[in-house]
């Protein structure tokens, strides 16, 4: 069993738009790319037509993170890009990740826990120089 917070949230303390900014910088000043980003609250509000606060999730990559992880397990490539959820809380933003070791313990394919790890850690990393990081009080069991 684990000791650790399945879904981590980091706070910043800037408007959305503001803190999108900051964290595509932080994560290009640590090397890492967003590959894709979707608009969770547009696609709602198009093809739904119900207005969300603004949400998106970032794909967030490291070319040789994945090289390593997908030539050991193609499986992999469901884990990574890393998902990372970004959503308006009023005057601040909300970010959101979770854990797949974490949720999956040991079912998670062999070739993604170490690139998987070392993702997760520059991200925290890159998430900690821009914001704090909530108390999370929900653990896998």
């Amino acid at each position: 069993m684990r000791n650790e917070p399945i879904r981590s949230t980091y706070v910043v303390q800037e408007p959305y738009q503001r803190a999108l900014k900051l964290i595509r910088t932080a994560l290009r000043d640590e090397g890492l790319r967003v590959s894709l980003e979707t608009d969770i609250s547009g696609t709602i509000r198009q093809e739904l037509g119900v207005d969300l606060t603004p949400c998106k999730v970032l794909h967030v990559c490291c070319p040789l993170l994945l090289l390593q992880a997908v030539v050991m397990d193609t499986s992999a490539a469901a884990f990574l890009p890393f998902h990372l959820v970004v959503s308006a809380d009023g005057s601040q933003t909300l970010v959101h990740l979770i854990d797949p070791a974490a949720t999956y313990e040991n079912d998670l394919p062999g070739g993604i826990k170490i690139p998987l790890g070392r993702l997760l850690a520059r991200i925290r990393q890159c998430l900690e120089k821009i914001g704090a990081r909530e108390a999370v009080y929900q653990f896998f069991t």
